[in-house]
């Protein structure tokens, strides 16, 4: 028996922020090709603050390789020059008016115009003024593994600000034909970029750093009743998507957090369930595939690949997916003590 099971994306908060549909992110495929990326200010949704964001959206739009591709990025800084303090001896969150970009997971020459390439590689010291451009040349080797990874700002003591306010997005090398069995290399893809966004310490950041961007943001989403500890899924808050029944799903996950880590599960109250099939796992394919589990682990930065499939014992039914704590040994009475939670913990 067929349907649709309509599946929730994450229920992880006690208050609830709650949008419907899961926002299309938008995908670039570049082969040999050139992308811009511009980082500037923009809203946080409706909270009323400004956060980071590329190309005008929480997250990024998604960029897709495959090996042996050049692929030449043009950076630009949309921020305000004077929105901030230049770093110190003693700064720890400053400088966040400069920026670069850095390909998270992936294998590429980290040399650049200072070691007499044309254009910069995957060089996270670069420092791009606001107001100017760069451009990014990167080879990526025939020999690199297909798999999920991502891209975002490494600026030192502005990583955090930026990348963790939401300026990221997916970077995918494409499997190559033939490259995995059929029942993979046919399953419909749905991306999942998840970001948690504690807010409470956005805001001491951004207080440091002396920037607007983020400034008062916890004291903002307070005020109106929203959550201080938002967690998102394309930029979206707690989206409803609807999946035909027993079809298997390729997820991708990207997770990108500050500090936090999630557990992820799935739970029903109306008759469904899914099965979660493991892939891959930080862009690499596990040995054998696939591997049953019953849980996603994530940590900041992890990607996980999942083969993903729901169905209900009477249509329709609905799936949430929402974090729990990692289990405890026996007599390990500290309940979550590992920094993992549901919830705006």
């Amino acid at each position: 028996v067929c349907g649709m099971v309509s599946v929730r994306l994450p229920a992880l908060l006690s208050c609830c922020w709650v949008s419907s549909g899961l926002k299309d992110l938008g995908q670039v495929q570049l082969s040999n090709g050139v992308f811009n990326i511009s980082l500037s200010s923009i809203p946080f949704g409706d909270f009323g603050f400004n956060t980071f964001g590329i190309n005008g959206q929480v997250p990024g739009p998604s960029i897709r390789v495959q090996a042996g591709d050049t692929v030449t990025i043009e950076l630009s800084n949309g921020l305000d020059p004077a929105d901030g303090i230049p770093c110190s001896d003693a700064s720890r969150f400053c400088d966040c008016m400069f920026t670069n970009m850095h390909l998270h997971g992936m294998h590429l020459s980290s040399k650049g115009v200072l070691d007499s390439r044309s254009l910069d590689g995957d060089d996270i010291t670069v420092k791009l003024s606001a107001g100017e451009s760069i451009l990014y040349e990167h080879f990526i080797p025939e020999n690199h593994m297909p798999g999920t990874h991502w891209y975002h700002p490494h600026h030192h003591h502005a990583t955090a600000l930026q990348a963790g306010g939401g300026a990221a997005g997916f970077f995918i090398v494409e499997d190559p034909p033939d490259f995995l069995p059929e029942v993979f290399m046919t399953m419909p893809e749905v991306l999942w970029f998840i970001s948690t966004h504690n807010l409470d310490a956005l805001q001491m950041m951004a207080d440091e750093a002396q920037t607007t961007t983020l400034r008062d943001a916890s004291t903002i989403a307070a005020a109106k009743g929203l959550p201080t500890n938002p967690i998102l899924v394309n930029g979206e808050s707690m989206p409803t998507v609807d999946l035909p029944s027993h079809t298997w799903h390729r997820v991708r996950i990207v997770y990108a957090s500050i500090e936090q880590s999630l557990r992820l599960v799935t739970e029903s109250s109306s008759g469904g369930t899914c099965a979660l099939q493991l892939l891959a796992k930080d862009g690499i394919y596990l040995d054998t595939i696939p591997r049953s589990v019953t849980a996603i682990h994530l940590f900041p930065g992890a990607r996980v690949d999942v083969a993903w499939s729901c169905s209900c014992t009477s249509y329709p039914c609905s799936v949430v997916v929402k974090s729990v704590p990692n289990p405890q040994p026996a007599g390990n009475g500290n309940g979550n003590g590992n920094g993992n939670g549901n919830g705006n913990g």
